[in-house]
């Protein structure tokens, strides 16, 4: 999108955090991950290579090799991802005792696509401990979400945006994310800003909207996938 490759954008975009550290993208070892490395070198952005299915392992292992000590997850299919909320999740984090994860997709209230969920390097280590099935190893916080050995807290907002769905999974929704960059003088607006976009000019709106008629079940994609991890 304007030249600058989604990576990048959701890299400069997450680096706006007031109260995150370091930025790092972890990647596969696969060959096919050789050209993004050569693309993070370039652009002196951090990254880290692990395994491309046992993405768990590849977390843990990043949280190690950075000594990290509180993890902030967001994914690559998130490109409208918002630093404030963010921030506001990390003081929320920090003002709670003993909290081991928190996210705002327990009970969504954000769009699709600002999933932001955070933990502690104590406790992915016991979940790296823990965890048996492939899915918990793919999905790296399902066992966070299904077992009642960890603290956990849903973070909200008072304005219901659930049914939106910002993600970045096909090519309609290149276009629809596309058409929202292109809206904005710089890529720092935040998630109030997108849904004003949207509200005021519908034919953005109609781009995904047309995908979702035709697809149908992508609306409930988050459901479902918790649903899954749930059970």
């Amino acid at each position: 999108i304007n030249k600058k490759k989604i990576v990048e954008i959701i890299y400069n975009r997450v680096s706006k955090s007031k109260k995150i550290d370091k930025v790092i993208i972890a990647t596969t070892i696969n060959k096919n991950d050789d050209k993004l490395v050569n693309f993070l070198k370039k652009k002196n952005i951090s990254y880290f290579r692990g395994s491309e299915n046992n993405v768990l392992d590849r977390y843990y292992k990043c949280s190690k090799k950075f000594n990290s000590d509180v993890i902030v997850r967001v994914t690559g299919d998130c490109p409208i991802i918002d630093p404030d909320i963010i921030d506001q999740m990390l003081s929320n984090f920090k003002k709670s005792d003993n909290l081991d994860y928190l996210s705002n997709t327990l009970d969504r209230k954000f769009p699709d696509g600002l999933d932001v969920e955070i933990f502690t390097n104590k406790a992915l280590s016991k979940v790296k401990k823990m965890a048996k099935t492939n899915f918990d190893k793919e999905h790296v916080t399902t066992y966070f979400v299904k077992n009642n050995k960890f603290r956990k807290m849903n973070f909200s907002q008072k304005i219901d945006m659930s049914r939106e769905r910002w993600t970045l999974d096909t090519f309609e929704d290149y276009k629809f994310i596309e058409k929202i960059y292109l809206s904005f003088k710089s890529i720092y607006f935040n998630h109030f800003d997108v849904m004003k976009l949207i509200k005021s000019n519908p034919k953005i709106k109609l781009i995904d909207s047309n995908f979702k008629l035709n697809e149908g079940s992508n609306m409930n994609l988050g459901q479902k996938y918790w649903k899954r991890a749930l059970n």
